[in-house]
């Protein structure tokens, strides 16, 4: 059995969202200091690096972190690589795919894990995302979990309607999924985001796990 860890490391001088904080992750007490014990205070979004949103993102009355459901996040996943020259999803590229049936649990190798953009320490607005219409593919196909290799499943521009096309029919969103190590097939998923009450996203440690 292989175990693979697809979280982003936090740490200062990290990509994030523009108009979201920096990380400040400081070390607060120091046994080197002479004190008891080293504390960490860490301060950022809750869509920091490998995070999981919740229906609430986008859906005034959708469900908050704590209502997902566990069994959502844990199980089969198919990890499928999209050509690198793809510079966006549509439903085109999916159906180019050529799946007859599709996983529940889908997460999109891409361009942005052949480039390593979670590894700079800066945010690139030039990622690849899934556009509208194949966020609707998705939905039609029954998939109920999608992940993606950067900070956002959906494009810098005009981003709300692929999220709102997901999270309105609950289908779960996996952020900044560190694949560029990853080759595309079957694993098992374990995605569980921190438990943040009545918060609409959630920094998460995913695993991929393979026989």
């Amino acid at each position: 059995m292989k175990i693979f860890d697809v979280t982003v490391p936090i740490k200062n001088f990290m990509p994030v969202w523009p108009g979201d904080p920096q990380v400040e992750n400081r070390l607060v007490s120091s046994i080197e200091k002479g004190e008891e014990a080293n504390v960490t205070n860490i301060q950022m979004s809750a869509h920091t690096g490998t995070h999981i949103d919740a229906p609430k993102h986008y859906i005034k009355s959708g469900t908050a972190i704590e209502g997902l459901s566990l069994t959502t996040l844990l199980g089969e996943v198919e990890v499928v690589e999209i050509d690198f020259q793809n510079s966006q999803i549509d439903a085109l590229t999916l159906i180019k795919v050529n799946r007859n049936e599709w996983s529940q649990r889908v997460l999109f190798k891409t361009n942005n894990s052949n480039l390593r953009l979670l590894e700079k320490d800066y945010f690139n607005q030039n990622f690849t995302a899934l556009l509208p219409d194949a966020a609707e593919y998705l939905v039609q196909k029954g998939v109920k979990l999608v992940g993606i290799d950067y900070l956002s499943i959906a494009p810098f521009e005009n981003g709300s309607d692929t999220h709102i096309i997901l999270l309105e029919n609950d289908v779960v969103v996996l952020e900044g999924l560190n694949l560029a190590d990853i080759s595309p097939g079957i694993y098992e998923l374990i995605a569980l985001p921190i438990l943040l009450e009545g918060a609409e996203g959630s920094p998460a440690r995913v695993l991929l796990i393979q026989s």
